[in-house]
């Protein structure tokens, strides 16, 4: 079977065990040291940079002689738990498609930017900016590898002015998505034997009028805000934990909810407000709680007319892909950068979200080949005229 070189180094990349610790696995020691040899190999600059212990970004440099220009693409190398999956680390082809845990989710992106890279490397002239790709770390708990990216871009030399973060996006350019404010409430009570209920204050009945605030009152609220893109705001209450035993008044009951925000909503503030609202709810019915914060992740929300979104544009065009600039419900990376380090992105990859993180992943190998392609004539659009 003759096949691109993007597909060649996917078939490499899928056999790498780099689940997240958060997940029971071993990490992305494994994929750095293959991204590490190989950049060796072919003499590309590459830096690892400690973000947690044990696990680094990798810093990967093509220099075509444009520092004042630096296109960063980004593709995080933690897949998800492989539970139920028969051979989650074995790259088969089949029916058209390439199949294995992280073959879509995102190991196929990792695989076209780094063939753009390994061409820049080659044909430095042909290019009118740097391109730096970063392996990151962790995307799929909690972003440490681009957070640590975006507040410290100084390892990165030369002026980055636009990005390029590799998830599945159905092959359509993604300049807005949501982000998120993930909370945990929990309920107090008194503790009591079940003979004597009396003698105690139950936490899941308290907890029934935090549920009712969100169920009632907020998640309602969500439905008239709304954005062109990303389309509405979303909550869902995800989560509940409560009770010690069965003969015991349970003395605690927390639940976890995830609120999706939208591009121009502030997480921050949609968290103070959550807590402002639940309080007034809340402060004629006796109820003992906490809120506490788990997660808050900025939405993106590029402009149409940034150089990165335009320089996709013309791309896609060239290469008979959807030149549509498109938001979707999910988070990424690209956030990050845009609000942590200023940087305008955009989101783009081969395969759909709707089969990430499922145990039957996989990917198209024709948008395996098309993405690759896409990056690799972005780069050289990127900056021209």
């Amino acid at each position: 079977m003759n096949l691109h070189p993007s597909v060649k180094i996917l078939k490499e990349l899928v056999p790498i065990n780099s689940v997240n610790p958060a997940f029971d696995g071993p990490g992305e020691a494994a994929y750095v040291d293959y991204l590490e040899q190989r950049c060796n190999e072919r003499g590309i600059k590459n830096t690892r940079v400690k973000v947690l212990p044990g696990r680094d970004n990798l810093i990967m440099e093509a220099r075509c002689g444009h520092a004042e220009n630096v296109l960063l693409f980004e593709s995080h190398m933690d897949i998800v738990s492989v539970k139920g999956m028969e051979a989650p680390f074995d790259p088969v082809i089949r029916d058209g498609k390439l199949w294995g845990r992280g073959s879509c989710d995102t190991k196929a992106t990792m695989a076209g930017m780094l063939y753009a890279l390994e061409y820049a490397a080659k044909h430095p002239d042909e290019f009118a900016c740097d391109i730096v790709l970063v392996a990151a770390i962790d995307e799929e708990h909690g972003f440490a590898g681009a957070l640590h990216l975006a507040q410290n871009l100084d390892q990165v030399d030369g002026k980055v002015t636009g990005a390029v973060v590799g998830e599945p996006t159905e092959m359509q350019v993604v300049i807005a998505h949501k982000g998120v404010c993930r909370i945990t409430v929990e309920t107090y009570g008194v503790a009591s034997h079940t003979a004597v209920p009396e003698l105690g204050t139950n936490a899941i009945s308290a907890m029934r009028k935090v549920i009712a605030f969100f169920e009632d009152q907020y998640f309602p609220q969500l439905d008239k805000k709304s954005h062109r893109l990303c389309g509405k705001a979303t909550g869902v209450v995800s989560m509940i934990r409560g009770g010690v035993q069965i003969n015991m008044v349970p003395p605690s009951c927390s639940i976890d909810i995830d609120r999706r925000v939208l591009p121009g909503e502030n997480s921050t503030e949609v968290l103070e407000d959550i807590k402002k609202q639940l309080a007034e709810y809340l402060k004629d019915q006796n109820v003992s709680y906490e809120v506490r914060p788990l997660l808050l992740d900025a939405a993106l929300n590029t402009s149409p007319d940034a150089a990165i979104s335009q320089a996709a544009v013309k791309t896609a065009t060239e290469l008979q892909i959807s030149p549509d600039l498109i938001g979707v419900p999910y988070g990424t990376d690209a956030s990050k950068l845009q609000h942590e380090a200023a940087i305008p992105g955009i989101v783009f990859g081969p395969g759909t979200i709707n089969v990430a993180h499922t145990p039957n992943e996989f990917v198209p190998v024709d948008e395996v080949e098309k993405a690759a392609e896409f990056y690799l004539q972005l780069a050289k659009n990127f900056g021209r005229k």
